[in-house]
């Protein structure tokens, strides 16, 4: 593991990372690193890290088209129109290293709907013992026509929602359905 951790790889003041976005991330916080951009990519690039990795360099591997932005074209538009005329709810798991929530929240902020109830927890019943317990976080939009844009976290899930908090993905559509988000 020496040899993964002997190299450091730097992100100039340019890089378009949450880290350089939002500088109150660091500072001696648990898992201090710059999240995205290309700094993993820099990182595995290194033959000492490929070597401790037990990896072979030099051949072609995986692809992966990125997306759905070179597939689909910049979808926020859409997101907007939509939500002139309906009710949405967007959300996220708030431990998704695929899709890190942080970019969820800036782009459903940045459609530029005002904010109709701040961000605040939602809830949901505990599984094991009466009462409730925190679920996650949202916050509501209202859209110039009526409709209703709503961004929520759920706290604790990866990628894939239900898969990781059925019992969250379940009370957030419920929440949902019901009008309360």
């Amino acid at each position: 593991f020496k040899a993964m951790s002997a190299q450091s790889v730097s992100l100039g003041a340019e890089s378009s990372t949450s880290a350089a976005r939002h500088p109150q991330l660091l500072g001696g916080a648990l898992n201090d690193y710059a999240c995205g951009g290309d700094a993993v990519s820099k990182w595995l690039s290194q033959e000492s890290v490929a070597e401790a990795l037990h990896v072979k360099t030099g051949v072609s591997g995986m692809h992966y088209n990125w997306g759905p932005y070179n597939i689909s074209g910049d979808l926020r538009p859409l997101y907007k129109k939509l939500a002139q005329k309906y009710h949405i709810l967007i959300y996220s798991g708030d431990t998704d290293a695929c899709v890190p929530y942080v970019g969820t929240e800036t782009w459903t902020r940045e459609l530029g709907f005002d904010v109709k109830d701040s961000w605040k927890p939602w809830m949901a019943q505990h599984m094991t013992r009466p009462g409730y317990q925190r679920a996650g976080y949202r916050v509501k939009y209202e859209t110039p026509q009526g409709g209703q844009f709503t961004f929520a976290t759920v706290q604790g899930a990866g990628h894939m929602v239900p898969t990781y908090k059925p019992h969250f993905a379940l009370t957030l559509l419920q929440n949902f359905l019901a009008g309360e988000f």
